[in-house]
């Protein structure tokens, strides 16, 4: 069984305001977590969470996640470019 913590399932709730705090406290150190950062990053339709996504995944210093941070430089959003 995964070990998913709550704040990663919750990066899939409707409520963008949900997903927004949920990018913001996922457990970023778990690999898990930095996998959850970057599918947010590559497919949220709100640009506040792919922002906080991308800064999560940059701070983590994962290697493995260089090419969606890479990739989110063609992001429409100025923010998350940024």
């Amino acid at each position: 069984m995964l070990d998913w913590d709550l704040a990663t399932v919750r990066l899939l709730d409707e409520d963008v305001t949900v997903r927004r705090e949920a990018a913001g406290t996922v457990d970023g150190s778990r690999l898990a977590g930095r996998h959850a950062l970057r599918q947010a990053l590559l497919t949220d339709e709100d640009a506040q969470v792919r922002a906080i996504a991308a800064r999560r995944l940059g701070d983590a210093r994962d290697g493995r996640f260089a090419p969606a941070l890479l990739e989110s430089l063609e992001d429409p959003m100025p923010m998350v470019r940024d």
